[in-house]
């Protein structure tokens, strides 16, 4: 009885013994996990810090390093592209220098016209809507309806990366206004593509946050809103 008690005592030794060094190999490994950590992807990776400075826009900063909009929103968590402030630090990835990127000086009065890009009803105005910032108007139409240019531009986002805009297209004009088009169910057109005033570039719809068929339509100068009803031909309030 005590000759197989004591077998059973070296069997359980050995079985340790033999169980040691990969123990010793697992507890080596975990410190060496928690002293060098995996590289986290994002911001972490290389790139510069960009310091937003008055009248900078996300897009402007964008094309100057050469990143696409929705990359540079993407990284930074930036879910509506209109709204940058100064003095927000911005990374840019892949970038190996800050640059020196000259800000955009609206006219002291926009001039420039614009035709409406849809035809239909207002159904949300410009301005404070239950307690919140309505920055555009919404003008209801058709599911499926052309949506056209309201102005010659240059597209510099075709996409729906970004929170609650669903299908979006955001142009900019010769003077540095950009219009905004959202929630459409397509868009035709393509970034860095040259539209024409009246050209189709989308269809109307519902996608991203939205109650009902309707175009979300903005004009901005800089990254400050204006109320499109100002600037639309034959527009009334």
């Amino acid at each position: 009885m005590r000759g197989s008690l004591w077998e059973e005592k070296e069997s359980n030794l050995s079985q340790r013994n033999r169980a040691l060094p990969y123990l010793l190999l697992a507890l080596s490994i975990a410190i060496y996990s928690c002293a060098h950590p995996a590289r986290p992807r994002g911001p972490q990776a290389a790139g510069v810090y960009h310091i937003v400075t008055r009248g900078l826009t996300l897009w402007r900063i964008a094309r100057a390093y050469g990143v696409e909009l929705e990359r540079l929103a993407e990284v930074n968590g930036i879910e509506d592209p209109t709204l940058i402030k100064t003095g927000q630090r911005l990374f840019i990835p892949g970038a190996t220098r800050v640059l020196k990127i000259e800000p955009y000086r609206p006219p002291i009065t926009l001039t420039a016209r614009f035709i409406w890009p849809v035809k239909g009803r207002v159904t949300s105005s410009y301005g404070y809507r239950k307690g919140e910032s309505h920055t555009g108007i919404d003008i209801g139409a058709p599911r499926g309806e052309k949506v056209v240019a309201a102005r010659d531009g240059v597209v510099i986002y075709s996409g729906k990366g970004f929170s609650g805009y669903g299908n979006m297209i955001m142009i900019e004009h010769e003077d540095h206004t950009v219009t905004l088009y959202a929630h459409n169910t397509s868009n035709l057109v393509k970034a860095n593509q040259r539209v024409k005033q009246g050209e189709p570039i989308a269809n109307v719809g519902s996608s991203g946050r939205a109650s009902g068929a309707h175009l979300h339509f903005e004009i901005r100068v800089g990254n400050n809103p204006v109320n499109p009803l100002l600037y639309l031909i034959d527009s009334k309030e």
